[in-house]
């Protein structure tokens, strides 16, 4: 899971969240892509999907992409075919965390 946060205003910042499956080669490959990533590009459409804005959105961490793409990879390689289930495990996480 990504989380991103902006502050616009301290006090309610807007939290954004995606969900990684590694097990979708392109969605791995974008999120790997993220660790020689100095910034994220966030754009932002209105209600007509006229591009509005884009904010590039400093990553301070990195690397941290990668050490979470290797554990998930390691998760990966132990966890039965039987037992995948990207939108069960999806819904847990989200039953689980509030932003």
């Amino acid at each position: 899971m990504l989380i991103v946060r902006l502050r616009a205003s301290y006090t309610t910042p807007l939290a954004l969240e995606t969900f990684i499956n590694i097990t979708d080669d392109q969605q791995r490959t974008d999120y790997a892509a993220l660790a020689s990533q100095q910034a994220l590009a966030l754009l932002f459409y209105d209600e007509t999907l006229t591009h509005r804005l884009t904010k590039m959105v400093p990553l301070s961490n990195p690397e941290d992409s990668t050490l979470i793409l290797q554990t998930a990879e390691q998760a990966l390689q132990t966890t039965p075919p039987d037992q995948l289930d990207f939108d069960a495990a999806k819904a847990a996480v989200m039953r689980a965390t509030q932003l």
